[in-house]
């Protein structure tokens, strides 16, 4: 269950080892999460290993499904990721607050997000969706909580995004934590300093 990254490696090596099995792609679109990241500038060379699955797998004879209630199976092993969280802050609409992998699904459509758009996380998909959307000609922020943006990518790749966020206009804020949303801005914590970010759409 789960067509991102772990799951097609899993079916893959399964079927090598002779089991016969399926994927449940459960919304999202084959490759998961890699499959979205593609979008980003510059991450293009992504598409290039979901389409490695598609045809290892296609020859393995492993089948692709919309829903795991599509076949009956002897064991499920769920590859998904956890579930996403929008972060707990005073003052924050829900109906202005999107998940990025709806974002970069096209869930959401860009007109709606508005011109100025704050990305709130300390990883590496945070780091991408807002770098895609800066890439969409937005006014972006991307608000990390730790030391760096993107701590949990290679230096390298975090570099290489953050460099591309920056020549497309971005800003980054970093040991930040959200603790407010008035009238359009964020105001956040920063050590020992109080700050008011935005506005923001």
């Amino acid at each position: 269950r789960g067509a991102g990254g772990p799951g097609l490696e899993l079916a893959r090596v399964l079927a090598l080892r002779g089991h016969e099995g399926a994927i449940s792609t459960d919304g999202l679109p084959f490759g998961g999460l890699l499959t979205l990241r593609s979008r980003v500038p510059g991450a293009e060379e992504v598409a290039r290993g979901t389409e490695y699955f598609r045809v290892a797998l296609a020859e393995l004879g492993v089948r692709i499904i919309d829903d795991i209630s599509d076949g009956g199976f002897d064991f499920t092993v769920d590859t998904r990721p956890g579930e996403p969280i929008i972060p707990e802050i005073s003052g924050l609409d829900l109906r202005k607050a999107s998940l990025g992998e709806d974002v970069l699904d096209g869930k959401i459509t860009l007109a709606s997000l508005g011109r100025r758009v704050a990305v709130i996380g300390p990883g590496i998909f945070a780091g991408e969706t807002a770098l895609y959307l800066a890439g969409e000609g937005r006014d972006v922020t991307l608000v990390a909580s730790g030391e760096r943006a993107m701590q949990d990518a290679n230096p390298l790749v975090a570099g290489k995004t953050t460099l591309r966020f920056s020549e497309r206009g971005g800003t980054i804020v970093t040991g930040a934590e959200c603790v407010g949303v008035n009238d359009g801005t964020l105001e956040v914590q920063i050590g020992s300093d109080r700050r008011e970010l935005g506005l923001f759409d």
